[in-house]
């Protein structure tokens, strides 16, 4: 569900933000209805969700970046040496 992805993927947003962000597609939706989606998924209110991140979940979220850079290195390295 739509809603269910903006709140668990976007820790900071309220109700408010989301029926903000559904607004730009084109989806109507009432607050309450917002508020009432959440809350029957044990999805707690925007300053109540969890923003803390592990180690293990940042590595994997920039274990391509770290790589694509290390490539760019070695091509720079081997460019510069021609």
């Amino acid at each position: 569900m739509l809603i269910e992805r903006l709140a668990t993927e976007n820790n900071g947003w309220g109700y408010q933000r989301i029926q903000g962000e559904l607004l730009k597609p084109g989806y109507r939706v009432s607050a309450s209805t917002i508020r009432r989606v959440p809350k029957a998924l044990k999805i707690p209110p925007a300053p109540q969700r969890n923003t803390d991140t592990t180690w293990r979940q940042f590595l994997r979220t920039q274990a391509a970046t770290m790589l694509a850079a290390d490539f760019f290195h070695v091509d720079c390295a081997v460019t510069l040496q021609l």
